[in-house]
């Protein structure tokens, strides 16, 4: 794919971005915000989608300085990624927190969970492979997000609307940030929730959850 190239004079320049998305739909819709002059973090499968889509990309652990670990398991979770996340806009302390270390307050997350539900209900999973698609990164930044007042988006068909309005405002309203993390909290609630049900059926059926996850 022809290169892309970025526009440098917008305001929106180093605009952190962090994406980790199970459904790389419309990934597409997101290129204005990045040729507008966001600083996409990424990783493993979503980073290989932008960069197909011509988009330069930062691996997550050029910021964090640590490498994914255990087979993936730790790619997104780093104290980072939390600091950047969870840094109060109008405390003294925590921007200078932020200034002293090179760092800058996350301007949007990008990120939906692993497929749970549909992994469960394949023919013939294997428990190692459920246990493998408890996602913890998946909900654990989002909520840090939402804490700290960072939009997110899970759901793709908020990407053209959420980008609109940063280019048009190089920032979103209360009432989009508002909207986009309210649906963001349940649908993580949902997620946990679907994990929490397999796990109380599991027990139910006098089953075991972590039988043949431990090699010998």
């Amino acid at each position: 794919m022809k290169k892309l190239r970025r526009n440098r004079k917008q305001p929106l320049r180093g605009f952190p971005v962090v994406l980790s998305a199970t459904n790389k739909n419309g990934l597409e819709n997101l290129i204005p915000l990045w040729k507008a002059g966001a600083r996409f973090i990424s990783t493993g499968g979503t980073l290989t989608a932008l960069l197909k889509l011509g988009i330069s990309v930062t691996r997550i652990e050029q910021v964090t300085g640590a490498p994914p670990k255990f087979d993936g398991r730790i790619k997104t979770l780093h104290e980072i990624i939390f600091t950047m996340a969870l840094a109060r806009n109008g405390n003294k302390g925590d921007q200078e927190e932020l200034k002293r270390r090179g760092l800058r307050k996350m301007g949007l997350i990008v990120m939906n969970p692993y497929l749970f539900e549909d992994v469960v209900a394949k023919p013939g999973v294997s428990i190692p492979e459920i246990i493998e698609n408890i996602d913890i990164g998946g909900g654990a930044i989002p909520l840090a997000s939402i804490k700290g007042q960072v939009p997110v988006m899970m759901n793709p068909e908020d990407y053209v609307r959420v980008v609109a309005e940063l280019l048009a405002n190089n920032e979103i309203s209360e009432d989009t940030l508002d909207d986009l993390n309210t649906s963001a909290m349940g649908m993580i609630a949902e997620y946990y929730a679907v994990i929490a049900k397999w796990m109380k059926e599991r027990r139910e059926q006098k089953l075991p959850i972590y039988r043949d996850l431990d090699p010998e």
